[in-house]
């Protein structure tokens, strides 16, 4: 059927192109949406059609990709790595310390900067050139890869759930799902658990970031070794491991992996929505200046003053699980279990991740007499960490 259809059509149409005499060939639309061509001769052919660029890999934000400075280098990976193999040190608990005392000296350790203002608790860019592009110039496509390892041995002692303490881990391939190199066998890598709904694709265990962007072959020749890849990450416990056989390994949470032209500073494509500043350092995320003087007060032993400022810093932000939380351990050193209490349970409502608060929550049920929910909130602990000494050590009292 179709083909009789495609015959009448040309029928018609060489009939009205020869009575009409046309000097050069005429293109015309047929039936099935391909272009004919009809020759002053009567004769015809298909048009052969030029391949349709493939989409242009475009971030998951509604705006443009950010542009940062030129020849932007992210943040120098050798004083970061000193800095957090230095914080970690300084986290061990002495066996001299309380537990009030050692948080306490833990809030305030994290509170220092690591690079000009920013802590540990800040946001980071780390910056890989351990990464591939192809050109295809039929379509004017390049692929950006970022090559991502899925770590075996973590993946087998999850598995077998012997998991390693983090705080005594001496390679984090053993505990991180997935690892990216920064660059050389001897530069850092990059280690994390999640890829926060970051597209992953590959094999299992050689998998990859990659982004597809339209370029002309000007632009390709050049971009293709002058491209590079920006991983923003914030760090998480243990944060680092200087000198295990390459140049370092960074523990983190990733936030966005982007790809930019590092002579213009142009950004090609990113795969989340974090935006990247500019010029100069990275600016850190604003935080709560009420939950920062409350901390200080709480340090301080001056409760009522830091009840105040976390009233305030709750109106500011009424889904602050921090707020809610160092509200609850206010309460739990005044030995007024009904708010500590609902302040716990408020926390949690905003962030279930909050292991402090389960375990505060254990032990404030456990005081109670109440066996059943104290078991259910150490539960919840040992559940986000199976070696979190304080939850294994309620968990001990509990089963006593």
């Amino acid at each position: 059927m179709a083909r009789l259809q495609l015959f009448m059509f040309l029928l018609v149409m060489t009939v009205t192109v020869v009575g009409q005499r046309p000097n050069g060939p005429v293109e015309v639309r047929a039936p099935d949406g391909r272009t004919v061509i009809l020759k002053p001769d009567g004769t015809w052919e298909y048009k052969k059609e030029a391949p349709a660029p493939a989409p242009t890999a475009t971030p998951t934000s509604a705006t443009a990709p950010e542009t940062l400075s030129p020849n932007f280098s992210g943040d120098e990976v050798t004083t970061l790595l000193h800095q957090l193999v230095d914080l970690r040190k300084r986290l061990v608990k002495s066996e001299f310390e309380t537990s009030a005392a050692y948080e306490a000296r833990v809030a305030k350790e994290k509170k220092k900067p690591l690079i000009g203002s920013r802590t540990a608790e800040d946001s980071f860019y780390l910056v890989s050139s351990a990464m591939t592009a192809e050109y295809n110039a039929d379509t004017q496509i390049m692929t950006f890869t970022l090559a991502v390892r899925k770590n075996v041995m973590a993946e087998v002692m999850r598995g077998s759930r012997a998991v390693e303490d983090r705080n005594t881990a001496t390679d984090l391939s053993r505990i991180s799902l997935y690892s990216v190199s920064l660059g050389s066998y001897d530069d850092p890598k990059v280690f994390f658990d999640q890829t926060n709904g970051l597209p992953l694709s590959g094999g299992r265990y050689d998998q990859q970031f990659s982004a597809r962007v339209n370029l002309s072959v000007e632009e390709a020749k050049r971009l293709k070794t002058g491209t590079k890849a920006v991983l923003v990450v914030r760090f998480e416990e243990p944060y680092a491991i200087g000198g295990y056989l390459s140049g370092g390994q960074f523990q983190t949470r990733l936030l966005d992996v982007q790809f930019f032209d590092q002579q213009t500073g142009r950004v090609l494509a990113k795969l989340g929505a974090t935006v990247v500043t500019n010029s100069g350092p990275p600016t850190p995320p604003k935080k709560n200046p009420h939950l920062e003087k409350a901390q200080e007060l709480y340090n301080a032993r001056r409760d009522d003053e830091a009840l105040a400022e976390l009233r305030q810093a709750v109106i500011d932000e009424p889904t602050s699980a921090d707020a809610f939380l160092l509200t609850g351990r206010i309460h739990v050193q005044r030995n007024d279990q009904e708010s500590a209490i609902a302040a716990l349970k408020t926390a949690l409502f905003w962030d279930s991740k909050l292991i402090d608060a389960h375990i505060l929550l254990g032990r404030i049920f456990l005081a109670r007499g109440d066996l059943a929910q104290a078991k259910k909130y150490v539960a919840s602990a040992l559940a986000l960490n199976p070696n979190n000494a304080e939850a294994q050590s309620l968990q001990r009292q509990i089963l006593r």
